[in-house]
């Protein structure tokens, strides 16, 4: 019995083997699909789309064209079998270029190539370069361009106030009129130059672009801020303090003294962490903290600080008593705050649930949680600068902002957070 089974599996293994053999051998016996014919072209900034006609063939698989872009380097762009257009780019001159498209097969056989020659129109990266413009804002220069197309560019931006060199990098990929701000210059005099890269690691000529002195921004005064309690959550809890997050010391782990922040508990604020979504905006009392800043005021950024000190790594004295200061950080950490609305009004009826959650300026995160809890050192120093957040334009003027807590790191017990300081410019 066992022999017939062994006998069985040998002959099916046997028959295996000659079908495998015929279907390489009907595979190799399979001709190259037909070349494709009726080749066109309509220009496009940097390249061409090139039209074709193919065969009706069960075999063709994809079309491809193979070219030689600007920077000398071979580029293969493929379409699928269903396609008769090819797009191909990467070209910064208008002088004449070939390309040769194939049809490939389901067994990897490619046609003869049909040729044709394409003549691209001018870069889109060189129509972006002339049509950056600066202006000054507050704080820094504003940079606008146009993007012909959909295509990921990079924009360098060289400036210099006489004395120091600087760059900036912009990106965009949107074919849009876009606009983006160099925050962070002081009001000087600074003179402008922009390059531009594609993709394919195309640049421009560097382009001057004028000088520019950006309008003076100033660090809002806080002296006359006050919570507006009947609004706010309670944030007074054991050292942790309502009125700390406006009080201008920010929190560090290496001092004893500067512990403010305030702490969100849930025993304070009716028993659960009532983050900001919009259910609960529309249907509860979600947290936030309403502060009236006295007077009016133009806001063009605003700067953050997560509470630093780690209390489960506190250091204590001889006696046992805590010092308040941390071996470690708390940034990121459980019980900090990790993202809020950001709201600004002139009128305290405005600041209803409804309101602060349809008509919010901007929603921020402080970013992560991160893999096995490990913090890169770049996050940890941007908790120490404290978080940016530019607004994209200046807002304003508004007397009251509103921050609706909408998450920490992962506490439903507490929230804990430092400082925020307003930029702008107060209004007379």
């Amino acid at each position: 019995m066992k022999t017939i089974r062994i006998t069985k599996i040998i002959s099916i293994f046997i028959f295996s083997l000659g079908l495998i053999a015929c279907n390489e051998k009907d595979v190799d016996n399979v001709p190259a699909p037909a070349a494709v014919t009726d080749l066109s072209y309509v220009k496009t900034n940097g390249g061409a789309i090139i039209s074709y006609k193919t065969l009706e063939d069960k075999q063709l698989s994809f079309v491809k064209a193979k070219y030689i872009n600007s920077q000398q380097k071979e580029v293969l762009k493929v379409s699928s079998r269903y396609d008769n257009q090819i797009e191909v780019d990467g070209f910064v001159d208008l002088n004449p270029h070939t390309i040769r498209l194939y049809s490939v097969g389901h067994n990897g056989k490619e046609s003869a190539a049909a040729e044709i020659e394409i003549v691209p129109d001018t870069s889109y990266i060189d129509l972006i370069k002339e049509s950056i413009s600066f202006e000054p804002i507050l704080g820094g220069v504003r940079a606008t361009w146009y993007t012909p197309t959909n295509k990921t560019v990079f924009i360098y931006v060289d400036y210099s106030d006489g004395e120091n060199e600087y760059q900036r990098i912009l990106s965009s990929s949107l074919q849009d009129t876009v606009k983006m701000n160099i925050k962070g210059l002081d009001p000087v005099e600074y003179s402008f130059s922009v390059t531009v890269e594609d993709f394919s690691n195309n640049r421009t000529n560097k382009m001057e672009k004028g000088k520019f002195t950006p309008m003076p921004e100033t660090k809002l005064s806080k002296a006359n801020w006050k919570v507006i309690t009947a609004l706010s959550a309670n944030g007074t809890s054991s050292e942790g303090k309502t009125e700390s997050f406006i009080d201008d010391v920010i929190d560090l782990r290496e001092s004893g003294t500067d512990n403010s922040y305030f702490i969100i508990h849930r025993n304070n604020n009716g028993g659960a962490l009532m983050f900001f979504n919009e259910f609960i905006v529309k249907n509860g009392n979600p947290l936030m903290m309403v502060v009236d800043m006295g007077k009016e005021v133009m806001i063009s950024r605003f700067v953050c600080w997560q509470r630093a000190f780690d209390y489960p790594n506190r250091i204590l004295d001889a006696s046992g008593n805590n010092t308040g200061v941390s071996s470690t950080y708390a940034y990121y950490k459980d019980d900090n705050l990790k993202s809020f609305l950001f709201y600004a009004t002139n009128k305290l009826s405005d600041i209803t649930t409804q309101n602060v959650w349809d008509k919010s300026i901007m929603h921020c995160d402080f970013g992560g949680p991160f893999d096995d809890g490990f913090v890169p050192q770049s996050k940890i120093q941007e908790a120490i600068n404290g978080h940016e957040f530019e607004l994209p334009e200046m807002m304003g003027p508004y007397r009251y902002f509103v921050m609706g807590l909408t998450a920490t790191y992962g506490s439903e017990i507490q929230a804990c957070f430092s400082e925020i300081s307003l930029y702008g410019i107060e209004v007379e």
